[in-house]
C-alpha cells in the first residue's frame, strides 16, 4: 500500500469533505478527542518497536453512514450486489467501513490513551448492568504486543479505531464499536 505523509492526509480530508473526521456523542466511559487533535479512522496493520519507539502502520478507512451512501459504496466495492441491496440482504449495520488503500506510519506517544471494548477470554464483549459494551484502558505494551503476534492469534487484528494525532504522534486511540 502507498504511504502518504500526514499533511497529505489532512489535505485529502479537507478536500473530500472530511470523510475521516469523526463526530460521535461520547458516553461517560469514553474520552473526548480535543479540538487540537487531528482525527483519523483506520486499523493497525503492523507494529514495530525495533527503533525503541512504538510505531504502528495505520490503514486508513472511511466510516460511511447514510443508507444510500452505504449501498453505493458496498456495491462499488463488490461487497453487495444491487439485488442484495434491494432485498435488504447485505448491509446490517448503520455504517459501512470502506478501505482507502492509504497507510501512515505513526509513532505512539509514550502517554497515549488507548481504549478498547472490554472482552471475555473467548473474545466476546463484556457488558455493563445496562447490557451496553464498555471501554477500558489498555497499556501501550499490551496494545503493541497484540500487533507483534501473528494476525490470527489475537482479537485486535482488523478492528477499526479512531486515532487522535498531535505533532505527528498518536496521543489517543479508541476502538470503534462494531456490532
Amino acid at each position: 500500500m502507498k504511504k502518504l505523509p500526514l499533511i497529505t492526509i489532512v489535505a485529502l480530508m479537507v478536500l473530500t469533505g472530511g470523510y475521516f473526521l469523526w463526530s460521535y456523542n461520547f458516553t461517560a466511559t469514553q474520552v473526548e478527542f480535543s479540538s487540537t487533535e487531528t482525527r483519523l479512522f483506520g486499523r493497525v496493520s503492523q507494529a514495530d518497536t525495533s527503533s525503541g519507539k512504538n510505531v504502528v502502520k495505520v490503514e486508513l478507512l472511511q466510516n460511511i453512514e447514510g443508507q444510500q451512501n452505504m449501498e453505493n459504496a458496498a456495491i462499488a466495492d463488490g461487497v453487495c450486489t444491487l439485488d442484495q441491496v434491494q432485498k435488504n440482504e447485505c448491509l446490517n449495520n448503520p455504517f459501512y467501513i470502506q478501505r482507502t488503500e492509504n497507510t501512515l506510519d505513526l509513532e505512539l506517544d509514550p502517554q497515549v490513551n488507548i481504549q478498547v471494548y472490554a472482552r471475555e477470554a473467548g473474545g466476546g464483549m463484556l457488558v455493563d448492568k445496562n447490557s451496553a459494551p464498555y471501554l477500558q484502558q489498555m497499556p501501550v505494551t499490551k496494545f503493541m504486543g497484540q500487533y507483534m503476534q501473528a494476525s490470527g492469534s489475537n482479537y485486535l487484528h482488523g478492528i477499526p479505531f479512531y486515532f487522535g494525532i498531535k505533532k505527528n504522534k498518536i496521543v489517543r486511540v479508541q476502538e470503534k464499536y462494531v456490532p
